[in-house]
Parts: C-alpha cells; structure tokens; sequence
C-alpha cells in the first residue's frame, strides 16, 4: 500500500513508522525541525511496546504529485483541516482514500468541502504519544488503536457488521496485519466519534482547567461531579443531532475514564500547557456553538470552554 501521513507528529508520525516497518511504501509531510530530523536521520519510535527507527524515510512538506497514494491519513490538529483540504486534494486520485483521525466529530464534514464524498470515511484513534524531539515519537502508554468506517453513507438495517463495506473491511485487515497497530471497522462510524468526544472533551477540559492527570481530577467529588455533567451534556447535544448514542454510552465512558492511566492527560492539555495553539475550539467551542444552535442548555461545557480561551488566545497570539 502507499500511504501519505498528512501530520506526522505524535499520532501520524507513530502509525506511519508502523505501516513503514511493515513494509507499505509511507511518505511523510511534516515541518520544521521535526522534518529536517526525518530527512538527516529518519524517524525513531520510542514506544512502551518496543522501539524501532525507520531509515531513509520518503518525507516532504507537502506530498509529490506523483506519489498516487491509496491512503491517505490525515492526522493534523483540528483546527488545521480547513488549511490543508486543498492540499491534500492537489495529491489525491480519484482511488485514494482519506482517513481523518482528529479528536472532534466534524473533520470529514469538513475535508468533504474539497474532496469527493465517497472518498473521505469517519474516523478516531486511541493512542497517547507525542513529539519527544525532532524525528523522534514517544507513544508513552496506552493502544495504538484505529476506528472507522463509511461517514457518508447511512448504516443499513439491520445494522450487521457484515454490511460493513469491501474497502473498510479489506483496510481493517491491512491496518490489522501491522505490527503495532489495532483497527476496527465500524457500520456507524458517526456513533464512535460521539463516543470518542464523550472521552476526550471532559477529559481533556477537566484536566487542561485544573491542570490535573486524568488519575486526580477523577477521584476529586467536585471534578468528578463536573466530569459526569459533562457527558451528560454531550450526550444531550448528539442526540439532538439524530446521532445514535443513549444512556449506556454514559455508563461505557464514565467506566472507560476511570480505568485510564492515573499519570495520563490529553494533548489538548500539553498543547495549553505549552503555550501553543489547541484544538479547544474544534472540540469544546463546536459542542457550544451545536447546542446554541440546537436549544441545549449545556452549562458546565461553557464554562469550561469559556473559562480556557484566554490561554487559547495567548498561544496563539505568541
């Protein structure tokens, strides 16, 4: 296979080196300092699971036209998508297929405003790891896991796995084969993203507002109980939208979150931290603005969204 990693930093710098290893044929666009390591050294992976480096990797600020890829994973922040749509449509064919793995909901929504419909899927990963320095990927715990599946087409009824489409289910078997990587396919790729930002939009609000692991906030009565209203408002704003998601996603991400590693945080929270430009208003500022938009009183969201935007515009004033 022939794979672009459209963002290879922490996420897409890790299952790039993965499909690298495996033997596809990867090309990474990067920038920087980071890229410049890639391009003199090659790119090393330093993982809880085992490292591994990959030599003389293909890597570019942007991909070369002729490259005709049959993937390509798109693994910027958020707020980045709507700069590089374009892009990535410039190196596209009428074949590739684009799989956007951002935190929020809408990122297929909107790199479906450049590319063809039917080759954008939904998708989400699970996976803690960051750039530790240039060229080097640190996955400091936790899976390495990918989720997906047709975004734009409605799940048929009954909803078996066994309508999962050719070209998903023939992925999840390349994407299963590789060392280091675990992949679903999914019928209702829509349900799994709601179900992913009920995880990381508490988690990663709590955590960034009261400068807290995951393992603190948690435990604490009063986060805790701002952790729980948090999902129940989520949850209030998907079902608002039709999405297919209920009480027992409640129970699934309340259980989910405890079992997290206590030492963990997200990278939203890093990013804050840091003083650089998060995804705060792809992910806390869309649910504000849906459920303005749809009536839903979502108290504890807006406080938390509002409460982090003057950090937000002092990282990206810097």
């Amino acid at each position: 296979m022939r794979c672009v990693i459209h963002g290879s930093g922490g996420v897409g710098g890790y299952f790039g080196a993965c499909l690298a290893r495996a033997g596809h044929e990867v090309f990474f666009i990067a920038r920087g300092e980071h890229l410049q390591a890639i391009q003199k050294d090659g790119l090393s992976v330093q993982s809880h699971q085992g490292d591994f480096h990959i030599e003389n990797p293909e890597a570019g600020q942007t991909c070369d036209p002729n490259f005709n890829p049959d993937l390509v994973i798109v693994a910027v922040k958020s707020w980045q998508l709507r700069d590089i749509k374009d892009e990535i449509k410039k190196y596209c064919t009428p074949k590739t297929r684009v799989l956007p793995l951002q935190n929020g909901v809408d990122a297929s929504d909107i790199l479906a405003g450049s590319l063809a419909k039917e080759t954008v899927l939904g998708g989400l990963t699970k996976i803690f790891s960051k750039i530790e320095a240039p060229g080097v990927i640190n996955h400091f715990t936790g899976a390495t896991y990918i989720g997906f599946g047709e975004y734009f087409r409605e799940p048929p009824f009954p909803k078996a796995q066994d309508n999962i489409s050719d070209h998903c289910r023939n992925l999840e078997n390349l994407l299963n084969s590789t060392p280091g990587i675990d992949a679903e396919a999914f019928l209702d790729i829509k349900k799994e993203l709601w179900r992913k930002i009920l995880l990381f939009a508490p988690t990663s609000g709590i955590g960034t507002i009261t400068r807290t692991p995951n393992g603190v906030f948690r435990e604490i009565p009063e986060t805790r109980e701002m952790l729980i209203n948090l999902i129940h408002e989520i949850i209030i704003i998907g079902q608002a939208k039709n999405v297919n998601i209920a009480e027992e996603d409640f129970n699934w991400a309340i259980s989910t979150i405890d079992g997290m590693a206590p030492e963990s945080n997200s990278s939203l929270f890093r990013d804050i931290q840091s003083n650089r430009p998060s995804e705060l208003h792809s992910i806390h500022g869309y649910l504000v603005k849906e459920a303005e938009q749809l009536s839903v009183h979502v108290p504890t969201l807006r406080f938390i969204y509002h409460s982090l935007i003057p950090s937000e515009s002092l990282a990206r004033q810097a």
